[in-house]
């Protein structure tokens, strides 16, 4: 199935709150269900029901979000292989090809990954992300908590931030899609 919509986007966006997440994220996840894009997400449980419930009042009560072990996925030991598709990970489920999807689209909060694999090994497996997007057609969306880093760099400290600004190819800002590098001060 050619993916349309998804083009294999290494997406960035940082937050500042529950609501300023929410907000971003449920503009973008109605964006891909309209499209037909199978959305899977790896958030912690309170976040997930509260973004399931605003989606659910949003888009209607059809919708439905599935839950995805990404640091499960981050830590195959194939991850870096450019040669395996993580396609074959993620459509494991007979009825997700009765759907026939357009695209696939992972949303993964940094914060609940590093506390799920480690700062370390999120930070070594980052790269692993580009090589599966790109060749399976899968855009990541990862979430990263401004307010921890700001305030406390519990989880989300200096070293995984300058990561981010690096890795990621893409930046949701005021509800758009842009090329990192159009950001950047020159």
């Amino acid at each position: 199935m050619e993916n349309k919509y998804a083009n294999g986007k290494n997406i960035v966006f940082y937050y500042g709150s529950t609501e300023h997440l929410l907000v971003n994220l449920v503009c973008y996840i109605k964006e891909a269900y309209g499209k037909n894009n199978r959305i899977l997400v790896f958030l912690e449980e309170k976040l997930f029901e509260k973004l399931e419930d605003v989606c659910r009042q949003i888009i209607g009560h059809d919708f439905f979000l599935e839950q995805i072990n990404f640091p499960k996925l981050l830590t195959l030991d194939n991850f870096y292989e450019e040669q395996v598709s993580y396609k074959k990970y993620i459509d494991n489920d007979e009825k997700i090809i009765e759907k026939q999807y357009e695209g696939i689209q992972i949303i993964q909060q940094v914060s609940q990954t590093v506390k799920t694999i480690s700062k370390n090994t999120y930070i070594n497996n980052i790269n692993g992300i580009n090589n599966f997007i790109k060749k399976d057609n899968i855009d990541v969306l990862s979430l990263y908590d401004f307010d921890d880093y700001i305030n406390e760099g519990i989880l989300i400290d200096e070293e995984i931030i300058k990561n981010a600004r690096i890795k990621h190819n893409f930046t949701l800002t005021n509800f758009e899609i842009v090329e990192t590098n159009s950001l950047m001060v020159k």
